[in-house]
């Protein structure tokens, strides 16, 4: 495959947002446009993965002063979930009016994403995240809602604090190597725990990690659906895949084992406050947290692949909530059981049973593989750490009841059928290369545990969400603390761990 493909298809993807301003009316159907022509590249590059990775420098500069593009294995599934995220969101927004900007916004950041994917060079990245932040704040706030308001600024207070950081952490490097280039410092097995530390807080941030992202369930609950939605599904996934090129690019034990920690805090503090909470789009936006915590853990190995069968499967069980939103205005998890269409109900149980890692759904043999791979005692904790989130998501699951109507809102129907169709096709062809019937039996017990366990506590259960463990001056105090901690074992000389 030629380098030049990859060039070609960055500069064709950023033309397509500067067409809206001036084809409003078909705003539509150029965000469309630009979803097919980058799905149809990213089958093409399927095809042609015997040459990846494909390494490109913009303007054939040489690499110590060029712009590095790098498109690997996991530059494809990372693009080919977004692209399939998006088109999925794109349907169903068709079922609302938005202005132009809506759209203009929206094939922005889809363009941005697409060259943060490929992006390999320290600066260039801090670009384009900032880029994506700006237009996560405004998108957040798209429908001008006080809470909506609110909730940006508060993601956007956080997430400055956190990129201030990652310029000392690229000066530092800058300053010692010459060089922000992933691929250079590699090459001279460049080490400064501390500099690649506050790089990597912001990353953290976009990630949705317990300790840095307070600003999750308030921006992912008051958002309008679709933009929830690309927030669970696309938006942590640029934190996580640059956590992933990083660490495997700059091997630092330190690191590895530091986020190894806050991974394993993530999935259980994530999944217990997912507990507690009545608004059933909360409740999914700390099982993001949770999963993500999951990642953290398998980063080096099964991490990629875990993350993007997230991403599907939380975009069907986020568009399912926001469909129930569309019928009752509601988002109540304490509602008696109401009649949804059978479309809803049988893409809910696909993401739910996903969600837990059933064989045959997708996601299920990378989950399997983080269990196996973790020693004894990780892999118990996050079996325990599952069946909690199970008893959460028994909430929701409990909450649709099927009634004769099969369809009902087009665009909501269409979307969850493709992907719940795509998500038992991937999890099949997968399954079928570690199927074992134990696999099937252990699911089933999880399921039942979690589910009995929530009938016989769901009435004990006091339902209440922390609002001062996230309010924006405890957010601040515990990113000072965390960063002081750092500071001084940095300065006295002793190792992270």
């Amino acid at each position: 495959m030629n380098p030049e493909y990859i060039q070609l298809f960055i500069i064709i993807s950023l033309s397509f947002p500067f067409l809206i301003p001036f084809l409003k009316k078909t705003s539509r159907l150029i965000l469309t446009a630009q979803l097919f022509f980058g799905i149809i590249f990213l089958l093409f590059a399927f095809f042609h993965q015997q040459a990846f990775p494909i390494q490109s420098t913009f303007g054939d500069w040489k690499l110590f002063r060029g712009i590095e593009i790098i498109f690997s294995d996991n530059s494809l599934i990372f693009l080919l979930t977004t692209y399939i995220v998006f088109f999925a969101v794109v349907i169903v927004s068709f079922s609302k009016k938005w202005e132009w900007k809506f759209y203009f916004l929206l094939s922005l950041l889809l363009t941005d994403i697409t060259c943060l994917f490929v992006a390999n060079d320290l600066f260039n990245i801090y670009v384009i995240l900032e880029l994506l932040s700006l237009l996560s704040y405004l998108l957040i706030s798209i429908e001008l809602k006080k809470r909506q308001i609110w909730s940006s600024l508060k993601y956007m207070i956080l997430g400055a604090v956190g990129f201030n950081l990652y310029l000392i952490g690229t000066s530092i490097i800058y300053g010692e190597v010459g060089t922000l280039n992933l691929t250079l410092l590699a090459s001279v097995n460049y080490r400064n725990d501390f500099a690649m530390m506050m790089i990597m807080i912001p990353l953290l941030i976009k990630s949705e990690v317990f300790f840095f992202s307070m600003w999750v369930p308030s921006a992912q609950t008051e958002s309008e659906n679709c933009i929830s939605t690309i927030l669970s599904a696309v938006i942590v996934n640029a934190g996580l895949f640059h956590l992933l090129r990083i660490t495997n690019t700059l091997n630092s034990p330190n690191i590895v084992l530091f986020l190894l920690l806050v991974g394993l805090a993530t999935a259980f503090f994530g999944a217990v406050l997912s507990v507690f909470q009545k608004d059933i789009k909360m409740i999914l936006a700390f099982s993001t947290m949770s999963h993500v915590g999951w990642v953290l853990i398998a980063l080096a190995g099964n991490g990629a692949g875990y993350a993007c069968s997230h991403s599907v499967y939380k975009t069907i069980l986020f568009l399912c909530v926001g469909y129930y939103y569309q019928l009752y205005q509601s988002k109540n998890g304490k509602n008696q059981s109401k009649p949804v269409p059978i479309s809803l109900y049988l893409a809910f149980l696909v993401g739910f049973l996903s969600f837990l890692g059933m064989p045959f759904f997708i996601g299920s043999n990378f989950k399997y593989a983080i269990l196996l791979n973790s020693n004894q005692i990780i892999s118990n904790f996050l079996k325990i750490i599952s069946m909690i989130s199970i008893f959460a998501m028994s909430r929701i699951l409990f909450l649709l009841k099927p009634q004769k109507k099969f369809f009902l809102i087009p665009t909501y129907d269409f979307s969850l059928m493709i992907l719940a169709a795509l998500s038992i096709i991937i999890g099949v062809i997968n399954t079928l290369n570690y199927f074992s019937i134990r696999l099937i039996i252990e699911g089933i017990i999880f399921l039942l545990v979690g589910i009995v366990f929530y009938r016989l506590l769901q009435k004990r259960i006091y339902l209440l969400y922390p609002y001062k463990l996230f309010k924006l001056s405890s957010s601040l105090a515990l990113y000072s603390i965390i960063i002081g901690i750092i500071i001084s074992l940095s300065v006295i000389k002793i190792p992270l761990f």
